[in-house]
């Protein structure tokens, strides 16, 4: 291996290593937030546990707040996902059809349309 060779997996592995730092930082960030929030939903005990785990078991409340935030933060973008996903659906198959200007509005009218009934059984 020639020395270009080296220079370019040095730089690829500090360009990934940045990037893994900075997803466990936000991650981090997120779960300890998380956590928090928790934690105060318990109240003034909750409060006074959260602050002791993080002053005596500070590498649990590392893992835990790590792991939280990945949980986390890959659920809200897998909803994020989900939901320009169904966008993209009505997007298409509705176009500028909006649900408010096609639902009847008489009770009676509204579930013929609901169950498909004549003359909404197209």
């Amino acid at each position: 291996m020639d020395n270009t060779t080296i220079l370019v997996l040095v730089i690829a592995a500090v360009i990934a290593l940045l990037f893994i730092a900075l997803v466990a930082a936000s991650s981090l960030f997120l779960g300890a937030t998380l956590l928090l929030a928790w934690a105060l939903s318990q109240g003034f005990i909750g409060v006074a546990v959260y602050f002791a785990l993080w002053i005596f078991a500070f590498p649990f409340m590392l893992i835990a707040s790590i792991i939280t935030g990945l949980i986390s933060g890959w659920t809200l973008d897998k909803e994020e996902r989900e939901e320009k996903r169904i966008q993209a659906w009505r997007d298409k198959n509705l176009g500028t059809q909006s649900a408010k200007r096609t639902t009847p509005t008489d009770p009676e009218e509204r579930r013929k349309w609901a169950n498909r009934l004549p003359p909404y059984d197209q």
